[in-house]
């Protein structure tokens, strides 16, 4: 029996136990559906909750560690300051106490913006880090489409004297950074699955890549998007409400289609109209976002669906992205997808093949090509159908397990990379 133990930034099963739904890193929890079918492995899983200790559950024969949160932003430090702690020495500490409890004989690690890739030099287990994103890029583009200016401008006093601004985030945000570079100097594997994360890693130095593509949910497998009918075009994106996010590109391409009097609703699935990068570009613009534009919150694997299956095109306007599962759950879908090529975005769509690719930050563009895919109907629904033929190969559960296994192997019995 062959011990293998996740380190996720998701709760992914233990939620259940914690009753937490949990919108992030649902991929993570199909690859545990899919990989507890394995025969011969025996999984464990560490995630972090509030919690005032170490918590143990057994769900469904795999080991969940829940550990305590030690590091986040303190809402403490009066001005621009960072407000952050960190606590790594502590968090650790309990890392190993877990590794010495499960008996691991591979540890994998979703992400290097968490702190458990820390506990790397301090064990012996083979370790692999799945790279999500780097957040010293992320940290280069983190105000892209905002002035400095403008944020300090428009801040609220109070937010200031509270210590909760952008800027409070983003040196919380460098921190971070800082504690990755730590984490990615001590890394000798990584799972990658874009050509911009394999050149990062190809400058580390002696750090072994190997690709391996993201498992989705199965509820995007066996959904299939058809044209909607209609005049009203219905737009949706899936964002976080960050700066890089490219918000200011919403606003921006949703004024221009406004104007040329184009019948649309633009769904921002996983944000809301209080968050602070949207209440800073409208006083930045002393205008609302255009009307047609709706913020829609938090949405369940079900709701989402429905939402993209109603609509026309995907739009995906971020600064910065590896491989955003957004993207590849609208693709997967089969929807005609527009999409800022940057970082790792560019592997995931072959422009006009299987999607759109647009330059960032550039609504003129962005609208063009949403133009292109409303006059052209077929070639919106082509594009769409090579989207999905590619994204069901992409993402196949069966070659991503294959590719996993064989990597573990690699790592156990020191062969050379395949």
């Amino acid at each position: 029996m062959i011990r293998v133990l996740w380190f996720s930034n998701s709760p992914v099963s233990a939620g259940k136990v914690k009753n937490i739904n949990f919108t992030g890193g649902s991929w993570i929890k199909a690859l545990e559906s899919a990989f507890t079918d394995i025969p011969g492995y025996q999984l464990g899983i560490v995630c972090q909750l509030k919690t005032p200790s170490l918590e143990k559950y057994v769900i469904d024969n795999v080991r969940y560690y829940i550990c305590p949160v030690t590091s986040g932003f303190e809402k403490r430090k009066i001005g621009w300051g960072g407000n952050y702690i960190l606590n790594d020495d502590v968090a650790v500490k309990t890392y190993l106490k877990v590794i010495d409890d499960f008996k691991p004989d591979i540890i994998q690690i979703f992400g290097t913006e968490n702190n458990y890739g820390l506990v790397i030099p301090f064990t012996e287990v083979p370790a692999i880090i799945h790279i999500q994103g780097f957040l010293s890029m992320y940290v280069k583009k983190y105000f892209s489409g905002m002035l400095l200016s403008d944020i300090e401008k428009h801040t609220p006093t109070l937010k200031i004297i509270k210590g909760v601004t952008e800027i409070n985030y983003f040196n919380y945000f460098k921190n971070l950074e800082a504690r990755e570079s730590k984490i990615v100097a001590k890394t000798k594997y990584f799972f990658g699955r874009t050509s911009w994360d394999y050149r990062i890693v190809k400058t580390l130095g002696s750090a072994k890549y190997f690709h391996c593509d993201e498992m989705l949910r199965n509820e995007f497998h066996i959904n299939s998007w058809k044209q909607p009918s209609g005049n009203t075009i219905i737009i949706s994106s899936t964002l976080s409400a960050a700066p890089y996010k490219g918000f200011d590109l919403i606003y921006e391409t949703a004024e221009k289609l406004a104007k040329l009097k184009i019948p649309f609703i633009w769904n921002i699935i996983g944000s809301s109209d209080n968050a602070e990068i949207v209440r800073l570009l409208v006083k930045k613009y002393h205008h609302p976002f255009p009307l047609q534009v709706k913020m829609l919150g938090n949405k369940t694997t079900n709701e989402l669906i429905d939402i993209l299956l109603q609509s026309h095109i995907y739009v995906h306007p971020s600064y910065i992205d590896n491989s955003p599962n957004s993207v590849c759950e609208a693709m997967i879908l089969g929807m005609p997808v527009c999409a800022v090529s940057t970082g790792g975005v560019p592997s995931l769509i072959d422009n006009r093949v299987d999607g759109m690719l647009v330059n960032a930050g550039d609504p003129y563009d962005m609208t063009g090509a949403i133009l292109e895919l409303i006059e052209n109907p077929e070639f919106a629904k082509h594009i769409g159908e090579n989207a999905r033929k590619r994204s069901l190969k992409r993402h196949d559960p069966a070659n991503i397990l294959k590719t996993i296994i064989s990597t573990y192997k690699i790592m156990l019995h020191g062969s050379k990379q395949l």
